[in-house]
């Protein structure tokens, strides 16, 4: 058998009598030999040169991906797809302890708490929750349902509690919806404006069949006890002017704090033309949509347009100016419309203190959408609590006649802030 070191010396003298054969043919070919070594070190220059260039061209994407992510933050979150999810009863301890110290709040009126548990409110909705809280003594006996949200820890809250009110013995059934964010170990009650797809996924929840029988199960309660109680549907009845006044006297206080008329114009546009104490009579001007037009930020065709109505649509007109065009009342704001594409519809004058109709009203819980002023008419949809429609009529038997998709349809004036 061959040595190892045997094998190792035969190899060695190999390659030294290969590189000597290798000089032997370069010293008589030297050109040939030269253009070789030439050509191999310009290949080898060209490759390190080609990783450079494409190790950098590698940094500089990563670079600017990762400034991206910078500038635009992680990728948005993908809504969850809708699901039959059944209803789950006071799951979740911490939520409950959250809805509970939430609607104590409202009872007390407390700004500090009701701030700290919600995302959003400004001073006019603060007055209203000031003023039905001097009403109210408690919020008793809470149950929350709950149901998936439209992303990781968020969910669409039904809370069902008793109202105790100061003047009345008997305790009165409500239902509230709310769309929660679990921050970390808080909870917050989205109360800001909620994107397009958001406000689809919980109009889609509402509409579940369990949810809406939950719905029904509150509303058959609370028609019966408004049905066998007397005194308790002319506390219920009376409620919602007697919060009205209550609002009003406030901006009247406000506004007599004001030191222009231009302030005080102001405040008051600010309560969707609710009118306050000081203003005997205001004039309210429903127009209609000629034809299908654009509604600008400004009264000018290069303004922001910010919509667009379509014939037969019914607006409130709050002013008619002297350049071709009108201020109206549009998605609860302020909007301009060139005047020849309005039409006039009627002209009423609304007493101080009662809502002016023909404005923009909310919906304070979630409440069906009837197509007569009446539980058993035909249902045309839900809404939300916080949507806002076109109050056409706040009639006397309790009800509202409002526009829902171009047609008019009726809400329980009990769920709107009238």
């Amino acid at each position: 058998m061959e040595k190892f070191s045997d094998r190792n010396d035969r190899i060695k003298t190999g390659v030294i009598n290969f590189f000597k054969r290798i000089d032997k043919w370069g010293k008589r070919n030297k050109k040939l030999a030269l253009a070789l070594w030439v050509g191999f070190f310009i290949c080898v220059i060209s490759i390190v040169i080609i990783r450079i260039f494409v190790s950098r061209e590698t940094n500089e994407t990563n670079m600017v991906t990762e400034s991206a992510q910078e500038v635009l933050g992680v990728e948005e979150e993908q809504i969850r797809a809708i699901e039959e999810v059944p209803l789950e009863e006071d799951k979740y301890t911490d939520l409950n302890l959250f809805f509970a110290e939430y609607f104590a709040a409202l009872a007390e009126g407390n700004k500090e708490v009701i701030l700290s548990d919600r995302t959003e409110m400004d001073d006019l909705e603060w007055i209203k929750i000031l003023k039905k809280s001097e009403f109210v003594e408690s919020y008793q006996n809470l149950t929350c349902y709950t149901k998936p949200g439209p992303f990781d820890n968020t969910y669409v809250c039904y809370i069902y509690y008793e109202v105790k009110f100061h003047d009345l013995e008997t305790r009165v059934p409500g239902l509230s919806t709310m769309y929660v964010v679990k921050n970390g170990e808080d909870f917050l009650v989205e109360c800001s404006d909620i994107e397009d797809d958001v406000q689809a996924y919980l109009i889609s929840i509402s509409k579940q069949e369990d949810v809406v029988d939950l719905f029904r199960k509150v509303q058959v309660e609370y028609n019966d006890l408004v049905a066998s109680n007397a005194e308790v549907e002319l506390y219920l009845t009376e409620l919602p002017d007697q919060i009205i006044v209550e609002v009003a006297k406030e901006l009247a206080c406000i506004s007599s704090e004001a030191e222009t008329e231009e302030e005080v114009v102001e405040i008051t546009e600010t309560t969707d033309a609710e009118v306050v104490e000081d203003v005997e009579e205001v004039t309210v001007q429903s127009v209609k949509a000629t034809t299908t037009v654009n509604v600008r930020k400004s009264d000018s065709i290069t303004a922001e347009k910010i919509g667009k109505v379509i014939e037969g649509d019914v607006l409130t007109c709050l002013e008619n100016l002297n350049n071709g065009w009108s201020k109206i009342l549009y998605e609860d704001q302020e909007a301009y419309i060139k005047t020849e594409f309005l039409e006039m519809i009627e002209t009423k004058v609304v007493e101080a203190g009662m809502a002016a109709e023909g404005t923009m009203v909310t919906t304070t819980d979630n409440v069906h959408i009837r197509k007569e002023a009446s539980i058993n008419a035909e249902n045309l949809g839900a809404a939300l609590a916080g949507e806002s429609f076109q109050l056409l009529e706040n009639l006397d038997n309790g009800w509202s006649k409002i526009l829902f998709n171009g047609e008019e349809a009726y809400i329980k004036s009990d769920y709107l802030d009238l």
